[in-house]
């Protein structure tokens, strides 16, 4: 019995993780605001705390949003944000 207990919480636990993980992020508004009007692959350059970023506005993976993504990729040093 303690056996089935400890399973099915550690397989409750794993669901909650991998469904945290799942989750998407949204775009800064910044970046979606500066593509608002704008055609999908047309450049944007936007002012970010680390400075003038440039890039193409882009469909999200989700195709929620056009945002501005920057050239190379999404900055993967970046802290998270919540």
């Amino acid at each position: 019995m303690k056996k089935t207990f400890t399973l099915t919480l550690l397989l409750a636990s794993l669901s909650t993780v991998i469904y945290a993980a799942s989750e998407k992020r949204e775009p800064p508004k910044e970046a979606i605001e500066v593509c608002v009007g704008q055609d999908v692959e047309s450049i944007c350059t936007m002012e970010t705390p680390r400075g003038s970023l440039s890039g193409k506005c882009m469909h999200t993976p989700d195709e929620k949003y056009i945002a501005c993504m920057p050239e190379g990729g999404p900055d993967k040093n970046a802290p998270e944000r919540k």
